[in-house]
């Protein structure tokens, strides 16, 4: 059923979909879909909202809420920790037992789902734009790149998106499958939810990925640019003091010393940053495409086949690309801390302040415990 795919959530229920082969074999395959989303799912969800937590406070404490893309960042922790929250509930529902037992409850499950699958990816495209103005058009960065910019940018982004999926609550509910209810789309709706599903496609695949890599293009290609001019700059400042006199070479050596050292600094920082950026959106490529790939094969497979079954090898598949994908919203926190300078540092900092808190408290009680043990023993 192609409805089912509307989200990457409600896409796991074994009972939305109708199976080429009915035997022995399916029971199988479904027991391991089972054992992998038993294994994956708490796993995924644990670390990321461990990981999402640290990261929203390391974003918004003092020494980082001034930064570039501070706002962006902290944003995407948030509505990753969203989503994992709902697919933790969407497991319990469809893999525990049964907790979903309202139509509202069922469309506000799927409608957050929506807006944060979202917001993940175009968060992360504000992300990689404010760091291709920061690097490619330095001189704009002050004006266009300011903490109140990326608010208005993120207010923004959340409101279209609590407008554009506003549809999934008169078009979902608790649906009678068999013996029980389970939280599904509406097949009265079928026809609007595949138009939709094209839509939310390109908005959350097709355009996201095309303006990450036309981004990541241009800023490779800036940052080559400006260490081949660096190195053709040294180069060229070396022949000159070659050619000079022994006195003359001292003053320029001397003189041209902070210029080399401040256009070197620049350099390494471009290059650093350049890393960060592309480690973050290669790696969201990296997982979410398999999902989006077989995603949009069943689109377009649906759409000019009247065959509307899959295989339960496609099945079991597509959850294997799921877990990659879930796992989009929980790795942000290893690539911070592996690429990241300014939030390794920062997160350091937090740590190692917590740390003198707690000594000191210590200590206060310490000196507290003594003076009320004497107060006692002269009474």
């Amino acid at each position: 059923m192609e409805f089912a795919n509307m989200t990457n959530i409600t896409i796991n229920q074994t009972w939305q979909y109708n199976f080429m082969q009915q035997d022995a074999s399916q029971e199988v395959w479904i027991g391991r879909v089972k054992l992998l989303r038993s294994i994956c799912v708490p796993l995924i969800v644990g670390a990321g909202l461990f990981g999402n937590t640290l990261c929203f406070i390391v974003f918004v404490t003092k020494n980082m809420r001034k930064s570039s893309c501070s706002v962006f960042l902290a944003s995407l922790a948030f509505a990753d920790n969203s989503y994992l929250i709902c697919l933790l509930l969407t497991w319990i529902d469809g893999d525990v037992t049964t907790i979903m037992n309202a139509d509202f409850a069922c469309q506000v499950l799927i409608f957050m789902t929506y807006i944060t699958s979202f917001l993940n990816a175009w968060f992360i495209v504000g992300f990689t734009f404010e760091r291709f103005l920061a690097i490619c058009l330095p001189l704009r960065t002050g004006y266009m790149c300011s903490v109140f910019r990326e608010k208005v940018s993120v207010t923004t982004l959340c409101i279209s998106a609590c407008l554009m999926y506003s549809f999934s609550f008169w078009t979902t509910g608790l649906i009678q499958w068999g013996p029980t209810k389970r939280c599904s789309h509406k097949i009265e709706y079928f026809e609007f939810l595949s138009v939709v599903t094209w839509i939310d496609t390109f908005l959350t695949m097709l355009i996201p990925f095309s303006v990450i890599l036309c981004i990541n293009s241009l800023v490779l290609r800036t940052v080559i640019k400006g260490t081949l001019a660096q190195r053709r700059m040294q180069e060229k400042r070396q022949r000159r003091s070659d050619a000079a006199e022994h006195s003359l070479i001292e003053d320029k050596t001397e003189n041209a010393k902070p210029v080399r050292m401040a256009g070197k600094q620049r350099s390494l920082t471009q290059v650093r940053v350049a890393k960060t950026l592309f480690v973050v959106s290669l790696i969201f490529i990296f997982l979410n495409l398999p999902s989006h790939a077989i995603r949009l094969y069943h689109l377009i497979d649906t759409s000019t086949s009247e065959n509307q079954s899959v295989s339960i090898e496609f099945y079991f598949f597509q959850e294997l690309t799921l877990m990659l994908y879930y796992t989009t919203f929980s790795c942000n926190f290893v690539l911070y801390t592996l690429f990241g300078r300014n939030f390794k540092n920062s997160l350091i900092l937090l740590i190692h302040c917590k740390t003198l808190a707690d000594d000191r408290k210590k200590k206060m009680l310490q000196k507290l415990t003594p003076s009320e043990d004497k107060r006692i023993s002269k009474m």
